[in-house]
This record gives structure tokens, sequence and C-alpha cells, in this order.
């Protein structure tokens, strides 16, 4: 069973191009997201005063409560291992499911996104699925715990601020636009080479170095480059 869940939060490292990690921006908490696409920013419906945000007696499944806080830690309970105010996800104020210091946000291709967690008793780790839903300004959780999966917890989280939000400005996709002319550039150099190798050789029967189109042009250019530094 540990080996199995184990394997279960290895699987953003083993299907990395599933799955891309956010790092978040200098000095902002592992809740934050900033990609060129946009912003997610969860800080607005959490606590950053030791206590849960989301604690609510409906916020269960089966037998058991839960209580979450994204982005910041917190303590609650007299027993158990969820009162050391490094607590992320909580069942029933005492089982730890996962600490805060193991959140992590990763994306895929099709705009989706979730926070992983670990450090729980017995290798708990949770996953809360984030759902755009700009008509809920009162962020809404549910579970279905580890009901598919033992001691692997799943969460929903229903909220506007995982909307993504739009840059203000252009310059910061700068850099994304930037890196997609590099490559279309590269793209076209390496075609030209090949489709001109390729004329060169099969249809004016050129062969070794005559193949490069326009030989004299790329064997100069080194010098070409020095005498314009100069």
């Amino acid at each position: 069973m540990h080996i199995a869940v184990c394997l279960v939060s290895l699987l953003p490292i083993c299907f990395g191009s599933s799955l891309t990690r956010c790092s978040p921006p200098s000095g902002e908490p592992t809740c934050v997201c900033k990609t060129h696409h946009g912003t997610i920013d969860l800080t607005k419906i959490t606590q950053n005063n030791g206590s849960a945000k989301f604690a609510d007696s409906d916020f269960f499944h089966g037998y058991y409560h839960y209580q979450y806080n994204p982005c910041f830690g917190f303590s609650v309970g007299s027993e158990g291992d969820c009162n050391n105010g490094n607590t992320a996800i909580c069942q029933d104020e005492k089982t730890l499911v996962s600490t805060i210091d193991t959140e992590a946000m990763y994306y895929d291709s099709e705009g989706n996104y979730e926070l992983h967690y670990s450090g729980g008793d017995k290798s708990r780790t949770g996953i809360v699925y984030l759902h755009c839903d700009e008509a809920a300004v009162n962020p809404i959780i549910n579970t279905t715990g580890d009901s598919e999966t033992p001691y692997l917890y799943l969460f929903n989280l229903y909220t506007n601020e995982a909307c993504i939000k739009k840059h203000s400005s252009g310059s910061d996709d700068s850099g994304y636009i930037g890196a997609i002319l590099i490559s279309l550039a590269l793209t076209g150099l390496l075609a030209y080479f090949i489709i001109g190798g390729i004329i060169l050789k099969f249809h004016q029967k050129k062969s070794g170095t005559d193949i490069i189109p326009n030989k004299r042009f790329w064997f100069s250019l080194p010098f070409l480059v020095k005498i314009i530094s100069i």
C-alpha cells in the first residue's frame, strides 16, 4: 500500500510532459502561479492567521470531516499531528493529511491547474483540483476523501480566483514571444540548408562542401562578423 501511495505522489515527475510545475514569483507563496498565460493567485481566498479557511461542518466525506488552507500553514485540534502550524490538510482535526511546506502547483497543456501535497501520516498525500468559476466569489470545496486510492485524498475547489488573470501589458509575454520567434527562425534556417543541399546534390550534382547553399557567404561569415566587431 505504501508503495502505491509513493508511486501516485510521483506522477508529476514520471509524466512531466502532461504536468508542469509552476514556481511562484519571488517572495510569493506556492499557491501563486505566473506563466505567459496569466496569473493564478489563491492568497485572496486563504487565511494567514494560523487557522484553516475551509473547516465547515459540511466539508466532509463519509464519516470524516476535513480542514484545509492553501498558501499558509495552520493548527487545529489538541490531539494528533495537525496542531504544529505546518498543516495544509487535516482529517477530523487530528490526522495529518499533508503539510504546507510540500505545496506545489501544477498545470497541463489544457489549462487545468492543481495543487499537490504530501508529508501526511502514513505517507498520506492530497491533490486539490482548481476549477475556474467566475460566479464563485465565495469559494466552494468538496472532497471524495481517499475513496479512490487509499491515502490519496482528492479535493475540488471552485473559485473565481482559479480563473487566470491576464497580464495588464504585453511586456510579460515578451520572453515567450521571443522564444517562438527564435524557434521559427532556427526552423527556417534548418529547412533552408536541407532543401538547398538536396537541390545542389541531386539536381546540380554537387558534392562535399559544395552542397552547402551560398557556400562562400557562410564560409566568410566569421570574418565579416570579426570585421564588424572591430
